[in-house]
C-alpha cells in the first residue's frame, strides 16, 4: 500500500515536469498546497516521498520530575 503512495506521488512528479502545477492538481485530484509539497520534498529518490511521522517533536504539558 505504501509503496503505491509512493509511485503515484513520483508519477505527479513527473507529470509535472510538463505541465502546470494547477493543471497537475487537477489530473491527480490533490490540492496545489499538496502539489507543492511534494516538489519542493522530492529529491531524485522515490524515499523522500515517504510519509513523514505525525509524532509531535515536543511535549509541552509533559510532567518534570518534581511533579
Amino acid at each position: 500500500m505504501l509503496s503505491q503512495i509512493k509511485y503515484f506521488r513520483q508519477r505527479l512528479i513527473k507529470y509535472l515536469e510538463n505541465h502546470s502545477v494547477t493543471e497537475t492538481a487537477i489530473r491527480f485530484r490533490v490540492s496545489r498546497k499538496t502539489v507543492y509539497k511534494w516538489k519542493n520534498r522530492y529529491d531524485g529518490t522515490i524515499e523522500s516521498l515517504e510519509d513523514r511521522s505525525h509524532r509531535p517533536k515536543n511535549i509541552p504539558r509533559k510532567h518534570t520530575e518534581k511533579e
